[in-house]
């Protein structure tokens, strides 16, 4: 047992003889619990992985500026038969899409006496463009659709951004609104 302790005095480590046979330590060690730095860094890990699950879950804005369009699209049938007139969904050069009344039964999108009823902009949408084959549609007062151009064809919208994703809208010659 001296020698034990005389060897551990040697090392540098002080020791004190509680019983024969066992020896204590003068330095305290803790043996339970964790220290703030491992909790800090426990966090910082939760939380960047959070932060990217958290990223992949969210739907695509191409996704979500589809889904918005095409309930502008169905909602703007609604107005048209509620109010008995034409109502006209126009794409807007770098801004959206905007839905107007048409007076009359008459099937052209553009002219100056039409009234606004709403707008669905790009803003708030990343950076989403949008391509199509017309320049926009018309809901007639009996629920018919016809394109700007006063013919009943279908209309194909294509809806990109930056990044390469893409989603279809097409609006078929009876009205009917298809995601793709």
């Amino acid at each position: 047992m001296t020698r034990l302790i005389n060897n551990l005095t040697d090392v540098g480590v002080q020791a004190m003889v509680l019983k024969q046979g066992t020896y204590k330590s003068k330095f305290k060690t803790k043996t339970t619990g964790f220290s703030l730095i491992e909790v800090i860094v426990v966090i910082a890990i939760v939380a960047i992985l959070f932060a990217l699950i958290a990223r992949q879950a969210r739907p695509p804005h191409v996704t979500v500026f589809a889904n918005a369009l095409a309930a502008v699209i169905q909602q703007s049938r609604y107005e048209s038969v509620q109010r008995n007139t034409g109502v006209a969904v126009v794409h807007v050069a770098n801004s959206g899409f905007e839905v107007r009344t048409i007076p009359g039964n008459n099937s052209s999108c553009f002219g100056t006496n039409y009234q606004v009823l709403r707008s669905l902009n790009f803003e708030g949408h990343g950076s989403v463009n949008v391509s199509m084959n017309k320049s926009g549609i018309v809901w007639l007062p009996n629920g018919l659709v016809l394109a700007c151009d006063g013919t009943q064809s279908v209309v194909n919208i294509s809806i990109f951004d930056s990044s390469g994703k893409t989603r279809g809208l097409t609006i078929n010659s009876i009205g009917r609104v298809e995601i793709q």
